[in-house]
């Protein structure tokens, strides 16, 4: 492809012959493409999305330091309509909360990739009785999780096998079910109304869902499980906690065995992993010990931290030392903004500069989706808005900055090593670059 305009050849270092210039059939599917990364694959005509939004629920929101709880209006499919607080999936009830699915990339970017790959795709073998098979496989065109906070979200309504997603910001996306927050294995979703009764729904009974800051003056019974988790080898991560993804409310109840009385959270100081249970720390000052169900041993699914400046880091139990519970501060209760496609300036091995749209592992285009890796033992997802720069480390890792200073190397996922399918660059002219993992020196991101 030709260089973009933005490409630096004063930089140190050797410099690639340029691409031959593109043909006109090119030049047409980057144009196409960055149309389509604008507008975020928005639904046909006549989709339910082009419905009005309900008029008192227009206006876009940001969640004030005393609203941190979801609150939403659902439309069943008898047309029955509910209000209140929610609880999605079992795991999510507050707005910095995560909402899973899988997405086939949009068909703009897997041929946008497609166009500035120079192999059709990767070889791929298998050995049968002695005999080896290869054979070319795309790595463009597969589904992969698509995960955003629900602090984004106007709007979702299931429409048939995908569900449509409307941002606060005005872009739109379709994704698939995926995990137990949409679709057929669907955990459910309670509605906790003004009046404190709470219904739960199934997937097949919601029409539509839309988001909004609870009206003034209504108060939930339940609050956010918040505070602290130290992992074995000294890591702390800070933000809204799921006990064994499915504990997340103060007034829910850490287990022991039939012989231990289970204990509520809002009682508890301080949990520390034992080898053999848990030693909890009472707010009176007690001490007690719990041991026997899969709340307090190895078969804990691990405890889920939702950090607003980072994302979502799961500690597996084998990890886990302590978790000392506390209120959230009112200044960490406000979500950070991410609100429209990603954009910066790579750096590659041999010097050269690169500025404009970065499509990260040709896939993730806009600031509220997530890198995910490996940082020690923990697994993140870290929201794009909230990365400032991305180095390749001599090993082949990725060292992140946070923009709150925060520095942390991943590993273990296709996002942060060398199975990323590339990094392409897109240009304020149309051309662009696809730069592949070992040929990336650092990216810097810019807010838009």
């Amino acid at each position: 492809m030709k260089l973009p305009a933005t490409r630096d050849r004063t930089s140190e270092g050797s410099i690639s012959p340029p691409r031959p210039p593109p043909s006109p059939e090119s030049v047409n599917r980057l144009l196409l493409a960055g149309v389509a990364l604008a507008c975020l694959a928005l639904p046909a005509a006549g989709s339910p999305l082009e419905r009005p939004i309900h008029p008192g629920w227009r206006a876009g929101f940001t969640p004030p330091p005393d609203s941190t709880r979801l609150w939403g209006r659902v439309t069943l499919t008898d047309g029955a309509v509910l209000e209140g607080y929610l609880r999605w999936g079992h795991g999510a009830g507050v707005w910095a909360d995560l909402l899973d699915g899988t997405r086939m990339p949009p068909a703009e970017l897997v041929e946008l990739a497609r166009s500035l790959t120079d192999d059709a795709g990767r070889l791929r073998s298998v050995d049968y009785f002695g005999i080896r098979v290869s054979w070319p496989e795309d790595d463009f065109e597969v589904a992969r999780q698509y995960t955003v906070r629900f602090g984004h979200l106007r709007r979702l309504i299931p429409d048939g096998e995908e569900v449509l997603l409307e941002f606060r910001s005005g872009e739109r996306a379709r994704i698939e079910s995926g995990g137990g927050d949409l679709g057929p294995s669907f955990r459910g979703l309670e509605v906790e109304g003004r009046d404190g009764n709470v219904r739960e729904l199934e997937w097949e009974e919601i029409a539509e869902v839309e988001f909004a800051v609870a009206p003034a003056g209504s108060e939930s019974r339940h609050t956010r499980l918040h505070g602290s988790v130290t992992t074995t080898d000294g890591r702390r991560i800070t933000g809204w906690v799921g006990w064994g993804s499915d504990e997340i409310f103060l007034d829910e109840t850490l287990d022991g065995k039939e012989e231990d009385e289970g204990i509520a959270f809002e009682e508890i100081s301080t949990i520390e992993r034992l080898d053999e249970g848990v030693r909890v720390t009472l707010v009176s000052g007690e001490h007690r010990t719990l041991s026997g169900t899969e709340d307090v041993n190895a078969d804990n699914a691990g405890i889920e931290v939702i950090d607003p400046e980072l994302g979502r880091a799961v500690v597996p139990w084998r990890s886990f030392a302590s978790f000392d519970l506390h209120p959230v501060a009112p200044d960490a209760a406000r979500l950070p903004e991410a609100r429209g496609v990603l954009h910066g300036v790579l750096v590659t091995e041999d010097g050269t500069r690169l500025e404009g749209r970065i499509v990260w592992d040709a896939d993730e285009a806009t600031e509220w989706e997530f890198l995910n890796g490996v940082w020690g033992r923990i697994d993140v997802a870290v929201e794009f808005s909230r990365i400032l720069r991305i180095e390749r480390t001599a090993e082949g890792r990725a060292e992140l900055t946070l923009r709150d200073g925060r520095r942390m190397t991943l590993e273990g996922s296709n996002d942060v090593d060398a199975s990323n399918r590339g990094i392409l660059v897109l240009a304020a002219d149309g051309t662009g670059e696809k730069v592949e993992w070992v040929e990336l020196a650092h990216l810097t991101f810019e807010p838009r």
